[in-house]
């Protein structure tokens, strides 16, 4: 089964990720020592289905992929930081706030904070940055 971490770092136990997966329960970082994040039944099945790389993909993608895994958290981390300090952004501003100079980087983490339930999006706006339409981020209250 894959390792399921809550953004605060702490690894849930497998047979608790393996009970919320059976019966269709989310499953929550429990305090003292987890942050109380709850973490919605579709993302762990998702999590749980979805290997880091395909099986068809040479053995350096799967090397890849599995050096990313803390980058990638570190990211969400980050991008969750962000939202909540700035609501009602959209990926582009939220680049410029924290200083990246590619919008993805910040932006490919969005999604992924929507499907953990800790974001949403908001009703689409002209972005200040491209003067395009674009997609508007802010946290979930209570999360």
């Amino acid at each position: 089964m894959t390792e399921i971490r809550c953004l605060c770092g702490r690894i849930a136990p497998p047979i608790a990720v393996q009970a919320a997966v059976e019966i269709e329960t989310n499953l929550r970082c429990s305090p003292p020592s987890g942050c109380g994040m709850v973490i919605p039944h579709a993302t762990l099945v998702s999590l749980c289905a979805k290997p880091l790389s395909r099986k068809c993909h040479p053995d350096t993608s799967a090397e890849a992929a599995k050096s990313m895994v803390g980058k990638v958290r570190e990211s969400q981390i980050r991008a969750l930081r962000f939202v909540k300090e700035n609501p009602g952004k959209t990926a582009n501003e939220l680049a410029s706030i924290a200083g990246d100079r590619d919008p993805r980087t910040i932006g490919r983490r969005l999604g992924e904070l929507a499907k953990m339930g800790l974001i949403t999006r908001e009703t689409p706006r002209v972005c200040s940055m491209t003067r395009r339409v674009a997609t508007v981020w802010s946290p979930i209250t209570g999360v």
